[in-house]
């Protein structure tokens, strides 16, 4: 839940190697995650996924029946 005037645009949430985010989860703002990004079954995502920071460019998103919506500007 984003509080305080905080808007999804402006949230960002750095990974050191993967991340996972549950099913059924409603997920607010960026994540930058240096390998791989999972997204479970059913979970709504209000920002953006961006992995693979290797110089080999590898890193996955894997979506499973979900919903990305971009952030408002």
């Amino acid at each position: 839940m984003l509080i305080n005037g905080a808007v999804a645009k402006n949230v960002f949430w750095q990974v050191g190697t993967a991340a996972t985010i549950g099913q059924y989860t409603a997920f607010e703002g960026t994540i930058m995650a240096h390998d791989d990004i999972s997204i479970g079954t059913g979970a709504f995502i209000n920002g953006r996924l961006l992995s693979g920071a290797q110089p080999s460019g590898a890193g996955a998103v894997t979506l499973i029946s979900n919903t990305v919506n971009l952030p408002l500007p």
